[in-house]
């Protein structure tokens, strides 16, 4: 696993909670969230000093480091995207969608915590800590409205790939997910 920043402690259910409120604040349960709408047209009008630019590969390479699709800069309150990243995610492409929400989720969480841009720690933290493993749940949590997947009638990997537009694997964490959360619901009853 690909290690990030140490932030503050943040729990699935509580990114899970946070990806929910935006979902409904936005009208997107039970749907597929058209991500670059949301970046483009809505992140704007949520935060007025957000700035979204897209790089060329080369650039992108040069100025971030090789194998960098996304980054989220928080002097500025920026995110970059590279180019062919983009254009994929408009293409409705799973993984480039996930990269969208994955840096989505940086913005909204890890802002004001103290990074300028991607960096790996050098130590072993606790994986609620880690700014990637945050994001990336952010991403699945948004992407996956995994409160109601059971009641959608969705429990097989394929329906949920169409229905929110993400990867099997997305798909299959987010299942195993759905169907813990309706274990618990059981147990509590």
């Amino acid at each position: 696993m690909s290690r990030g920043f140490v932030v503050q402690a943040r729990s699935r259910e509580m990114i899970r909670r946070l990806a929910e409120s935006i979902r409904q604040t936005l009208s997107l349960e039970a749907r597929q969230v058209p991500i670059v709408d949301v970046l483009e047209k809505v992140w704007p009008k949520l935060y007025a000093d957000f700035d979204f630019q897209v790089y060329d590969p080369i650039d992108m390479e040069a100025e971030f480091g090789p194998g960098t699709y996304g980054v989220t800069l928080q002097v500025g309150d920026t995110i970059i995207l590279r180019e062919d990243v983009y254009a994929r995610a408009q293409e409705g492409m799973a993984r480039d969608r996930f990269t969208v929400a994955h840096e989505l989720g940086h913005y909204l969480m890890h802002r004001g915590e103290g990074f300028a841009m991607p960096q790996r720690s050098a130590i072993e933290v606790p994986y609620f800590r880690d700014s990637e493993w945050q994001a990336n749940t952010f991403a699945a949590e948004f992407l996956v409205d995994t409160k109601n997947l059971l009641q959608l009638g969705l429990d097989n990997l394929q329906d949920i790939r169409h229905a929110f537009g993400v990867s099997y694997k997305t798909a299959s964490i987010q299942l195993t997910m759905a169907k813990k959360m309706a274990i618990k619901e059981l147990e509590l009853r």
